[in-house]
């Protein structure tokens, strides 16, 4: 498994990892820091959940605050609770937000409810300038009609797994794509990672939702297999890409790590 050694700073930045999710998030991250993983983004996905992140939250762990579209319930209340965020300055990046229209058997809130709560969190982050994490599932053409209603909205596509012409759809709107677990699974996205812009790349996990084994140790650890790949179908070192992923997540997501 490949690591890179380096001070404080110099390693992988997982942009995605629920951190809060994994059954003993200490020890999984400090294996991943002894790894080479030194920076991660914990993303948020209803406003209850929040107060677990925040005491989570370092400088090498920052947190997103949003409303995932599976947890919409109360349109005002979550928007309100994002809008007094803000307003504390407690939030460097909002997500995880966006639309899921994929079924599969569950109850999911309704579209348009989803559709109300996502714009509205658009709204805030062209309002307060601030980045977003983006879940799209079954309802990009819906998610690219919204951003360029709001063309000033900058962020990521998470877990991105579309074609090569979807990705450029995204990339035309100055967002980043997040690439993780699914690439190992996807020749698809394998096409797109080799094909696209090398500055719009980042790298994830989503641990642990995406482990690329179901009893994995470590979901973090699955990044440093994740940047192996992008690195070969890139034909990169593993330390220019390295460099490359993290110039491309300063450069979307600002000074957030300390």
């Amino acid at each position: 498994m490949p690591t890179i050694e380096g001070n404080k700073g110099d390693g992988w930045i997982d942009s995605h990892c629920h951190l809060n999710d994994l059954p003993e998030p200490e020890t999984a991250w400090s294996q991943a820091v002894s790894g080479g993983i030194d920076r991660i983004l914990i993303p948020g996905t209803h406003p209850e959940q929040w107060p677990q992140l925040r005491a989570m939250r370092s400088p090498q762990r920052p947190v997103a605050l949003g409303t995932h579209p599976w947890f919409v319930q109360d349109p005002e209340r979550e928007i309100e609770a994002l809008r007094s965020a803000l307003l504390n300055d407690e939030v460097a990046v909002i997500g995880e937000i966006g639309l899921d229209f994929y079924r599969g058997g569950k109850a999911r809130p309704t579209p348009e409810l989803q559709m109300a709560v996502f714009e509205s969190q658009l709204a805030l982050a062209a309002e307060y300038g601030k980045p977003v994490i983006l879940h799209a599932v079954k309802a990009h053409q819906e998610i690219i009609r919204l951003l360029k209603k709001y063309p000033s909205v900058y962020g990521v596509v998470h877990a991105f797994a579309g074609s090569y012409p979807l990705a450029q759809q995204y990339l035309d709107q100055g967002f980043y794509l997040g690439i993780g677990p699914q690439l190992m699974r996807s020749t698809k996205l394998q096409d797109t990672v080799r094909s696209m812009a090398g500055e719009r790349i980042l790298l994830e996990t989503d641990a642990p939702f995406m482990a690329l084994q179901k009893q994995a140790v470590n979901p973090l650890l699955d990044l440093l297999v994740v940047a192996e790949s992008v690195a070969e179908l890139r034909s990169l070192s593993l330390a220019e890409l390295q460099q490359q992923v993290a110039a491309n997540s300063l450069q979307c997501f600002g000074t957030i790590w300390g």
